[in-house]
């Protein structure tokens, strides 16, 4: 009985995402649209106009590394992350993080063909995107062209914030 009490409660879920987790929610929302709630997407690039290159260009997806590697790479490219850069928030950031070296590669292959426009017409759940008016890795042009994939969707600018709206203006 508990186990069919679980089950209801996750029956309906509202995903938040945030930049390169977009994908991923992006991906669950088109392959299980009858679950999805609600999204709120921040951060997020256009999934359904996703360009292989998109982070390869912007000089933010790290090569093959082991872990550690990946660390240091991510702390280098932070600063441009943020739009007042704090290095004690970076460092409350990181010591939260985990890093996957392995992971990153596994996901950085997988960019060039990631393509869900053939499923666009699936996305049906409420969905608020939220950008970083000063977001260099993921503009709000291309926050306002997801909205316009998406019925209903809404946009909402932190203009003070760069990719991490909810760190620089979390009121």
């Amino acid at each position: 009985h508990a186990a069919t009490d679980q089950r209801e409660l996750f029956e309906r879920i509202s995903l938040l995402a945030h930049s390169f987790g977009v994908l991923i929610a992006a991906t669950y929302a088109l392959t299980y649209p009858e679950h999805l709630e609600a999204a709120v997407l921040t951060g997020a690039p256009s999934v359904f106009d996703f360009p292989g290159g998109f982070a390869q260009r912007r000089g933010i997806v790290a090569p093959a590394l082991d872990d550690e590697g990946l660390r240091a790479f991510v702390r280098s490219k932070l600063p441009s992350f943020f739009h007042r850069y704090d290095p004690a928030v970076v460092e409350r950031l990181d010591a939260r993080l985990r890093y996957s070296g392995r992971a990153n590669a596994y996901g950085t292959a997988c960019l060039p063909t990631f393509n869900l426009r053939a499923r666009r017409d699936r996305w049906v759940a409420r969905t608020l995107i939220i950008a970083g008016g000063r977001d260099a890795i993921t503009p709000t042009a291309g926050a306002q062209r997801l909205a316009r994939s998406i019925d209903g969707a809404r946009v909402a600018t932190l203009d003070q914030s760069g990719h991490f709206p909810f760190i620089e203006e979390p009121e």
